[in-house]
């Protein structure tokens, strides 16, 4: 990280905030660390919110203003604030709260000590809409562990172009969208809990939060990153209580995807194996298709003795290795699409063009697969082929054939999860297993 003063910008969305929005404003403009920028963005404010946020943007150079004519929600204006920013770091202050005048100083101070942490959150405090303390908020120190006890915490702090990378705020929720981004940054990269009490979070009769529905209730389930991490914990649990039984076959089973998890670190994890391979072993002996192979192309092949597993791949020397090492029943395919086109593709789709060629082999044609696994080709570049030619005909499948099992592959990225929602429907996504792994049935 330069020695420079790093610039951070504060994101203030504000809608009917009139009476709070002064207190909110000075405090960032009065940090000891100056090196900042406000964007406050107004949401359709039917006051006097937007015309004092103005005021300040007149006097200081540091504020940008921005309105939206109608009210657009609190996902889609914080993403044109992230579009917007000019920072390295991105904080939030809402438009009816205010921070501790070294606030700032203290966050970016901490991101410099350590260098390799992505989000940073402190402590706060409760206070009511006269500003007299109701309680401390202590929260817990961060770790991969703890995840499902934590969430966005005020004041939080993170990397602008780290929010950007893991698609920036999901605009299908409605009050959750700090949290769900919390879950898509803090499963990739380290996080850090500064022990102090520098945000003061205003308790008053129109917060934003009041009568939020509550997760189990919440029909945005499957699409939410925070709801997905806490029933990947859940289920990790439920893994460790039947580890305890001491089936030798389990233990059998586990041994090995935990051989493949070692060897294998950027691929799927330990509990999306594990359910996949638990509805394997149910469905043996059947007809399994997975887009891809690896080092983990002998456990499915294995898993399935008596049926018909078939890879498909686009590399040559994948396909090489694991019919050398496993045996595999394995084809060479290609996609002609390149992952920069994903939103041009759908738009042709959507417009009753069909721009997918992806073809099946023609010994994979005319089979009634019982399930499928997507997991290829490579989708983490602008210039790779993507995932969308391999979604959409898993899709074809599934719709020729109902019942199939259909898990679909790094959803926690923003095409995977966009083109999995388009064509099977969220409705359809029977489990969301991890953060990343989807389990859809037609």
């Amino acid at each position: 990280m330069s020695t420079e003063p790093l610039l951070v910008t504060v994101m203030m969305p504000a809608r009917n905030c009139e009476r709070y929005i002064a207190r909110a404003v000075e405090s960032v403009l009065h940090q000891t660390y100056a090196n900042l920028e406000l964007i406050i963005w107004d949401d359709g404010s039917q006051d006097g919110t937007l015309a004092k946020a103005k005021a300040y943007a007149d006097n200081d150079a540091r504020v940008t203003v921005f309105s939206n004519d109608t009210k657009q929600g609190i996902p889609k204006t914080r993403n044109n604030i992230l579009n917007q920013a000019k920072g390295t770091l991105l904080c939030h202050v809402d438009a009816d709260d205010y921070i501790e005048l070294d606030a700032l100083a203290i966050m970016v101070q901490a991101f410099r000590d350590n260098p390799a942490v992505a989000l940073i959150y402190s402590d706060s405090q409760m206070v009511d809409a006269k500003e007299k303390f109701l309680k401390k908020q202590e929260n817990a120190h961060f770790s991969q562990a703890n995840l499902v006890y934590l969430g966005w915490f005020h004041l939080g702090m993170y990397k602008t172009a780290v929010a950007r990378e893991v698609g920036g705020y999901n605009e299908q929720l409605i009050t959750c969208s700090d949290g769900d981004l919390f879950m898509k940054i803090a499963v990739r990269y380290p996080c850090l809990r500064v022990p102090q009490c520098l945000y003061n979070y205003r308790s008053h009769d129109t917060n934003v939060g009041h009568g939020k529905i509550k997760c189990p209730d919440c029909t945005k389930q499957p699409v939410c990153q925070y709801y997905i991490v806490w029933t990947e914990a859940m289920r990790k649990r439920e893994l460790v209580l039947a580890a305890k039984t001491g089936r030798a076959e389990e233990e059998k089973l586990d041994g090995m995807i935990r051989d493949i998890v070692k060897g294998n670190p950027y691929q799927l994890s330990f509990e999306e194996y594990k359910y996949i391979a638990q509805r394997l072993v149910r469905a043996a002996p059947c007809n399994f298709l997975i887009f891809g192979c690896g080092r983990d192309s002998g456990l499915w092949k294995g898993l399935n003795p008596r049926g018909r597993t078939v890879f498909l791949e686009h590399d040559q020397k994948w396909l090489d290795d694991a019919r050398e090492k496993f045996a595999v029943e394995g084809y060479l395919v290609h996609y002609e699409t390149r992952l920069k086109e994903w939103d041009t593709l759908l738009d042709q789709y959507t417009a009753g063009k069909n721009p997918f060629r992806f073809k099946l082999p023609e010994s994979c044609q005319d089979v009634s697969w019982d399930m499928i696994l997507v997991d290829a080709p490579p989708g983490y570049g602008w210039e790779l082929p993507g995932r969308m030619e391999s979604i959409h005909a898993a899709f074809l499948l599934a719709k020729e054939r109902r019942g199939v099992d259909v898990f679909i592959h790094d959803c926690n990225r923003k095409i995977e999860n966009i083109y999995t929602g388009f064509f099977f429907g969220r409705q359809n996504i029977v489990c969301a297993v991890s953060n990343s792994l989807y389990h859809c049935r037609l």
